[in-house]
């Protein structure tokens, strides 16, 4: 019985099997026919569209070469139309340029002969403001130098006044002396009072070869070389340099006998004193005792400015003869009589 019951159902499960396959055959009929149907449609689609932009694309030539046409017909009469124009007028342009360009060679001369001129002016203005600069400078240099020429001539007679100072006072500083006329001699090397002093503050400090060196750089025709020539044979008389001493004095003698006979007397003794010669020393003192003012006499001595053996007597040995010779500079510098001196020669 189950058999039976089985083969009507086994049957009917076929029939479904093969309908269902034959609905799936169809159905995949009818999708393949969609399809071509599609990319028929699509293929019409795009002919269409080719087309229309075939027929676009012509028309637009079309009328691109239309508007061309028309466009070089009008360049064409517009240039024909300033063609004529120009022609027309191309002899009157020419014209005016040739005017035109005249003139600008007119104005190119010009401008090239004003530009030479203002160069030139312009030079000597300039050569003229240089000069003024130069003559500025010059004058500029000029006042410099005076103003520093004022201010060292100030400067060396300050010292000079500060010498004089110092040579007047009761008992000289020949350190100080010497000292100022070396400052000042900075500044003017060559001035003869200053080297006068010099020679004189070296002399007082028994540097006799310094102050013999400096007498000798004053050359002979100095206001004081009469002066300077004393100094330097009584110098020649301290440091024992005879022959040196009489050569000067007799080159010297009636000089010193018409303008410093005081002077020319003391040297002349201290000459014999040095030499020994206490009989000719003697004999010379005693011819020069005369009868005169003090005052005369010791100013005449005095004012020449020499060491005198009366000042460094100490600098050599006591004896008679050191000690007439001190007594008749005494008299010289109005310190004893004639009487006195006379006296002292007789007990000698």
């Amino acid at each position: 019985m189950k058999k039976i019951l089985l083969l009507p159902i086994s049957f009917l499960l076929g029939m479904n099997v093969l309908l269902a396959g034959d609905s799936v055959t169809i159905a995949s009929k009818k999708l393949d026919e969609m399809n071509e149907k599609i990319d028929k449609l699509q293929m019409m689609s795009y002919e269409k569209e080719a087309a229309v932009l075939k027929d676009g694309y012509a028309t637009g030539i079309t009328s691109i070469n239309y508007f061309i046409t028309v466009g070089l017909a009008l360049i064409t009469a517009i240039g024909a139309l300033l063609g004529y124009i120009g022609f027309k007028n191309i002899a009157e342009l020419k014209k005016n340029h040739q005017e035109e360009l005249e003139k600008l060679k007119t104005l190119k001369s010009v401008f090239e002969n004003n530009f030479t001129n203002f160069n030139t002016e312009f030079a000597a203005k300039q050569q003229s403001i240089d000069d003024l600069i130069k003559q500025f400078r010059s004058g500029l240099e000029k006042v410099e130098k005076q103003n520093l020429e004022q201010e060292r001539l100030i400067e060396v007679q300050r010292l000079k006044f500060e010498i004089q100072f110092q040579t007047r006072k009761e008992k000289v500083d020949y350190d100080t002396l010497l000292e100022l006329t070396n400052k000042a001699l900075l500044l003017t090397p060559e001035d003869e009072y200053l080297l006068t002093y010099k020679a004189l503050s070296h002399g007082k400090r028994h540097e006799y070869a310094d102050a013999i060196a400096v007498i000798k750089k004053i050359p002979s025709t100095a206001k004081n070389s009469l002066f300077l020539q004393q100094n330097l044979a009584e110098i020649y008389l301290f440091t024992k340099k005879i022959p040196e001493f009489e050569t000067l004095f007799n080159e010297y003698e009636k000089q010193f006998n018409s303008n410093r006979p005081a002077t020319a007397a003391y040297l002349k003794a201290f000459a014999y004193y040095l030499k020994g010669e206490d009989s000719a020393l003697k004999y010379f003192i005693s011819t020069h005792i005369k009868p005169q003012k003090k005052e005369g006499v010791k100013d005449l001595l005095t004012s020449s400015q020499l060491l005198e053996f009366y000042s460094e007597a100490d600098d050599f040995p006591e004896s008679s003869s050191k000690q007439l010779l001190l007594d008749f500079v005494a008299y010289l510098k109005g310190e004893k009589t004639a009487q006195e001196l006379t006296t002292h020669i007789a007990s000698v």
